[in-house]
């Protein structure tokens, strides 16, 4: 059987989003692949404003 692989890539505005991105893709591969799997890697940081001393 053939085999598929997608890659997707990019900065996403909205972090919260990233669920209704993972609902679909898990949606649609139950319904067009056999044995499929998800291997997610998020990268997030975030860093505090640093406010000047007097």
């Amino acid at each position: 059987m053939p085999e598929c692989v997608f890659y997707i890539r990019g900065s996403i505005a909205d972090f919260t989003r990233i669920d209704n991105l993972y609902t679909a893709l898990r949606r649609e591969a139950d319904k067009l692949l056999k044995e499929w799997e998800i291997n997610a890697e998020i990268k997030y940081s975030e860093k505090g404003e640093t406010k000047p001393t007097s």
